[in-house]
């Protein structure tokens, strides 16, 4: 989920101010594991509650990027083949199906035939 700067910010406010998880995600809509995160973030980022005054940073409430993982060269292999089996399986599936439509089709033709 993509959180406004501004949001995080509020969401500190709020934190500052006394009020809990449950409470700050009441008042924002946000889930309160989100809530959770916003403040953990913004805290490994260097905000100080306890400082008068605040500081207030851009890096404190700046969007939380997912970084991809590092896979090794064996485990990217390990991945592919598996998405290419999984690829496999699913055709050979859609497949079946079709020669199974066909099937149908054709059993309803002959029906409709022997019927005249």
């Amino acid at each position: 989920m993509q959180v406004e700067a501004s949001t995080r910010a509020f969401v500190m406010a709020l934190k500052v101010s006394g009020k809990n998880y449950s409470e700050i995600a009441d008042l924002t809509g946000l889930p309160k594991r989100s809530v959770r995160g916003i403040c953990d973030f913004a805290v490994n980022k260097g905000f100080d509650a306890d400082k008068r005054p605040l500081e207030i940073k851009d890096a404190y409430f700046a969007s939380q990027v997912r970084g991809e993982r590092k896979r090794s060269p064996e485990k990217k292999t390990a991945v592919r083949k598996v998405a290419a089996k999984n690829k496999n399986v699913v055709a050979e599936e859609e497949y079946e199906e079709e020669e199974e439509q066909k099937e149908e089709l054709a059993d309803d033709i002959n029906e409709d035939s022997a019927v005249v």
